[in-house]
């Protein structure tokens, strides 16, 4: 334990005496502690998560938005381009798969079902309504002009978001988070749980219905 790793205050643990992970940090300056790997409850041994609300002057927390009037379950369109990180439709359906309300608050993971298996690569912007760019161009490297991209997993019909960019906006920090607390506009908040790890970034991913026609806020989230 110490400042030797810094300015604010540290107790770090190790089985090995190589590999260390911060179990308290204090804030030099407010004297605020952090416990960077969470906290178990003592009966249980169970690890407990918070709530951390969002601040009720926080504008633009969107996460998920009707995606355009889909005539079927699953959202398709052809491919006319790849360059980069950007995919150029054949038409202009880009706000099918991405509403412009979660520009720079989510992430959408989309699908190529031409390949086999198909491949995922998660959309984060709309720079144009033909166009959806990627958070890895990596990802698309593969895909090419006449390929057909879905939303929404091929196997469990799902649509995975991703809501790092809205964790580094609001909270200025990216975890794995247990939880969303939710506000669908018209039946109350709900709780998400948050499982599976993002391959997009350190969070943790929400899964939403194909079908599903609400519109969804972030009120909180459990960390």
């Amino acid at each position: 334990m110490g400042t030797m790793w810094g300015r604010d205050f540290h107790i770090k643990t190790s089985s090995d005496g190589d590999h260390w992970q911060d179990a308290m940090a204090v804030d030099s300056t407010t004297g605020i502690a952090r416990f960077p790997s969470g906290i178990a409850h003592s009966a249980t041994g169970k690890r407990q998560s918070g709530l951390i609300f969002l601040s009720s002057g926080d504008s633009g927390t969107v996460i998920f938005q009707p995606l355009g009037v889909r005539t079927q379950a699953l959202k398709t369109a052809k491919l006319a381009s790849i360059k980069a990180d950007i995919a150029t439709f054949t038409s202009n359906t880009a706000g099918e798969f991405f509403g412009a309300a979660m520009r720079g608050l989510s992430m959408v993971r989309i699908w190529n079902v031409t390949k086999t298996p198909a491949l995922p690569a998660f959309a984060k912007w709309d720079p144009a309504a033909n166009q959806l760019q990627v958070s890895n161009a990596d990802d698309v490297k593969r895909w090419s002009a006449g390929d057909t991209i879905q939303l929404g997993d091929p196997v469990t019909s799902l649509i995975a978001v991703d809501v790092s960019p809205l964790m580094q906006k609001l909270l200025g920090s990216i975890f794995r988070q247990d939880g969303l607390l939710l506000d669908p506009g018209n039946t109350g908040n709900i709780t998400a749980a948050c499982k599976d790890q993002s391959s997009a970034s350190a969070s943790n991913l929400v899964y939403f219905k194909s079908d599903e026609t609400r519109s969804f806020s972030v009120t909180g989230v459990y960390g």
